[in-house]
């Protein structure tokens, strides 16, 4: 066999190969019939991120147990996380949570599970504890909102209500349903 039948017989052979291969890859399902998978592609342990304003003081401070971030929707998973809100001459507030989930871009933390909020007493105000469930987070503008039951204890004073917005730094709750409370005074001298 001369080489010149050789060649001919190799590009035949490749051009059938080709031909066999595209035949193969058209009849797999078209992408958008593909079944998406929600595999992490980072995770990090032990997680400390914190956040700046632009005179560089931190405005917060998230801590977990481990970090699971999804790149088919950009979101990540957190365990055991812990929030803290910082602001000038203000006491810091601390959120925890069994997990929570961040949403695409970061604006957004959802607390998940049982969730604990409290802030030392300071500048002439008590301590405050508030426990509830499923708490979505706007840490930048220090906000939280859940539907769920709320018990708040702060001083003599406890409520449990349904539901709650939170404005941290205005100090500024609002119980949305079923709200009932009790109030102690202070004893006097």
């Amino acid at each position: 066999m001369n080489r010149q039948a050789l060649g001919i017989i190799l590009a035949a052979l490749a051009a059938l190969g080709s031909h066999w291969l595209a035949r193969q890859w058209r009849s797999e399902a078209p992408p958008a019939e593909r079944v998406a998978r929600h595999d992490p592609d980072t995770f990090v342990e032990n997680l400390v991120l914190t956040r700046h304003d632009a005179t560089g003081r931190p405005t917060h401070r998230l801590w977990a147990s481990r970090l699971l971030h999804y790149p088919d929707d950009d979101t990540a998973e957190l365990a055991a996380p812990r929030l803290a809100l910082y602001a000038q001459d203000q006491p810091t507030w601390t959120l925890t949570s069994e997990q929570a989930w961040i949403a695409t871009g970061g604006a957004e933390l959802h607390l998940l599970g049982a969730v604990h909020i409290e802030r030392p007493a300071g500048a002439g105000r008590p301590a405050t504890q508030i426990d509830t469930r499923d708490v979505l987070v706007r840490p930048d503008s220090r906000y939280a909102e859940t539907r769920e039951p709320v018990h708040y204890r702060a001083g003599g004073t406890a409520i449990d209500a349904r539901g709650m917005r939170a404005w941290f730094d205005d100090r500024q709750y609002e119980l949305l349903a079923e709200v009932r409370g009790v109030h102690h005074p202070a004893a006097g001298p």
